[in-house]
């Protein structure tokens, strides 16, 4: 139940201060709470070789590795990291000649262990990357490195020799598989605006959703993503920075990322003097994280109807003058819209709006094909970057089992090659 507390809720600072003191109460007892077995598990060595003098200290999906590998090794399993259970650590390293630290990326877990034993000899950070994740690999070169290796006359080699047998795990034989990144849907209203930008040379400042895919080949077309919102924001910095950008710099947010974080920098374009175009891919939904509803839907999570907004009127409420609503479908109108704003001294906003090809996938009517007497073999239809456009046994052709139907594909071919059965 809330009960009114303004101390401990408005952190003027006056009220900060006497908090600062109240979070060092609650930290200690936290540490104290720290010590209790629930917080840290202990997995003893296993195998006939096992040993005692030698430790882990180790957690999270790290823990997993080690247990595999260093089975015959104790393992100390830190369930909260922060704090730390330093009586229980204090306890695993005194004795020990040797405590491994295994831990992705920097070495928190190591700094923190080293302070509560500076007796300790502790080996850690110096075995493994500072970059990218641990795996089962890297734990049987350590294992090597520390233990080494047994060759197969039986000797062994070394710092601790005759103390530990190698634990490999088996080859893995099968085949490279060929690489499948991930692409914009076969029908994706996303993909016009893109081809289009790419045509036109501009400076593209991205943000995040499906469209972040158009940094991929073959659309190769963003400059920038950075977080939510930040490209609108990155559009006025980059021509408030060179002024020979001016009108030449477009920023493209989703309409989910829109209401999310696209507001406050649209209004700082508007009130500062952009002169850019900023592009909404409105495809009404959130696509890229499972078809959220958001506030320009019409309706919520919890599947309520509510008024659905339109991000074109918080433009017009911005005091945005040139502000457009055109459907990515339509190549040529859309080339049309986007010259018209560029070549303008404001602030320009475009609305792309299709809705999602994956909520409309069913409503298919007819064929696509391509006409193979018409086809100059020119390729310029797989640069669209459609994964249903596909190069088969010397021949273009349409893969009718992912093909939409969307037919934007159409205008890119200009002998007219593709084409439809109704």
């Amino acid at each position: 139940k809330y009960q009114k507390d303004s101390q401990k809720y408005v952190m003027i600072p006056a009220y900060a201060r006497a908090r600062h003191a109240a979070v060092l109460q609650r930290w200690e007892k936290l540490k104290a709470y720290c010590e209790g077995k629930v917080n840290y598990m202990f997995s003893k060595p296993r195998g006939r070789n096992s040993l005692d003098d030698i430790g882990i200290i180790t957690s999270g999906v790290s823990y997993q590795y080690a247990r595999e590998i260093f089975y015959n090794l104790p393992i100390l399993k830190l369930n909260m990291t922060n704090p730390l259970p330093a009586g229980a650590i204090k306890s695993f390293t005194d004795g020990k000649r040797l405590v491994l630290v295994i831990e992705e990326l920097e070495p928190y877990l190591e700094e923190q262990v080293r302070l509560i034993n500076p007796q300790a000899h502790i080996a850690g950070q110096e075995y493994f990357p500072d970059f990218g994740e641990l795996n089962l690999q890297i734990m049987e070169d350590v294992y090597d490195i520390l233990f080494g290796s047994e060759p197969s006359d039986g000797s062994r080699t070394g710092a601790q020799s005759g103390d530990v047998i190698m634990h490999k795990t088996p080859d893995n034989n099968l085949a490279d598989l060929p690489a499948r990144p991930p692409v914009l849907c076969a029908g994706c209203p996303h993909r016009s605006v893109f081809l289009i930008l790419k045509k036109l040379k501009v400076a593209v400042m991205g943000d995040i959703g499906c469209y972040t895919l158009s940094v991929l080949p073959p659309l190769n077309t963003l400059d920038s993503t950075l977080c939510m919102g930040a490209g609108v924001g990155q559009a006025l910095g980059m021509e408030k920075a060179d002024p020979g950008l001016r009108n030449r710099v477009v920023s493209v947010i989703g309409d989910s990322t829109f209401f999310h974080s696209g507001v406050t920098p649209m209004i700082d374009n508007a009130y500062n003097g952009g002169t850019g175009l900023i592009i909404v891919l409105d495809n009404g939904t959130t696509a890229m994280t499972g078809h959220q509803a958001h506030p320009g839907t019409g309706k919520t999570l919890m599947g309520l109807d509510v008024p659905d907004l339109k991000p074109e009127a918080f433009a017009a409420a911005a005091g945005i003058k040139n502000i457009r609503v055109v459907d990515p479908y339509d190549m040529k109108k859309l080339e049309e819209v986007f010259k018209e704003e560029l070549e303008k001294k404001e602030l320009s906003f475009v609305v792309c709006r299709r809705i999602c090809i994956l909520l409309e996938k069913d409503k298919k009517t007819e064929n696509v094909f391509i006409d193979q007497h018409l086809c100059k073999q020119c390729g310029i239809c797989l640069k669209f970057g459609c994964p249903a456009i596909e190069l088969r046994e010397g021949l273009y052709k349409i893969n009718n089992i992912l093909c939409t139907g969307c037919e934007v594909c159409f205008d890119t071919c200009k002998w007219k090659a593709i084409q439809s059965i109704r």
